[in-house]
């Protein structure tokens, strides 16, 4: 049987040894140069709010839609207030018990963040102090969220409630039920105008449009859709520049 002689085993665990050694050192060496993993490159960051200019109301929410939502967050800059509609009978009235300026409009407008997590954000647009999306004190809604690959089409989603569905019998329609469908907005974007219907309440007239990956939401209760409209062009014109636009 052949045997190494003591002196070489020893010489080749030494060698093994140093080997080893200067492994761990190379090791230690790159991760004493790598970020670490929550300080991100900044050369790399992502603008989560995806908007020009952020409207007063919004910016109290900025700290916690940047920490808590991963989607892009687009933000209409202009809201609408108005506080005297007509009602599906074609009757003016006010629809929400809170103060109404002269011009028609709700004196006090803010906004309150009733959902955010990684994967959707809702906005409420309220009419009075502390109102955080009640019913009674809110007059709309913008919301982002992630589209999937089992996300039905915004058309699949909203034609059950808007006379697809015979079983559904709402208690009334908006006066322009008749156009719902396809909208196209700024930029070469499809959208859907969703008017209202009427139960108990009356829900938000809405338009909804996917953006990469996800889907955009602004709903104004009693809204025409000329309103909606204007809102949801906001969003997508208010956009930072992409980094196309920049170069060129």
């Amino acid at each position: 049987m052949n045997r190494h002689p003591l002196h070489q085993r020893r010489r080749t665990a030494a060698g093994i040894f140093c080997l080893t050694l200067m492994l761990l050192i190379a090791l230690m060496g790159m991760m004493a140069h790598a970020s670490p993993v929550d300080e991100p490159d900044p050369g790399n960051a992502i603008n989560v709010v995806d908007a020009q200019q952020i409207l007063e109301e919004f910016q109290p929410l900025l700290p916690q839609l940047e920490q808590d939502v991963d989607i892009p967050i687009l933000l209409p800059n202009t809201i609408n207030a108005t506080a005297i509609v007509n009602d599906p009978s074609g009757e003016s009235m006010a629809y929400l018990d809170v103060p109404i300026n002269r011009r028609g409009q709700f004196e006090q407008v803010s906004a309150s963040l009733t959902q955010a997590d990684e994967d959707e954000y809702t906005i409420a647009f309220d009419a009075e102090a502390d109102c955080n999306g009640a019913n009674r004190c809110s007059f709309g809604y913008v919301r982002g969220s992630r589209l999937y690959t089992n996300t039905p089409s915004i058309m699949e989603f909203y034609t059950p409630f808007q006379g697809g569905d015979p079983d559904y019998q709402p208690v009334a329609r908006s006066p322009e039920a008749d156009d719902f469908g396809s909208v196209e907005l700024v930029e070469g974007i499809t959208g859907v105008f969703v008017p209202y219907v009427c139960g108990a309440n009356c829900d938000t007239s809405k338009i909804v449009f996917d953006l990469n990956e996800a889907r955009y939401t602004v709903g104004i209760r009693y809204a025409s859709k000329a309103m909606v409209m204007e809102m949801a062009n906001s969003m997508i014109a208010n956009r930072l520049p992409s980094q196309e636009e920049n170069a060129e």
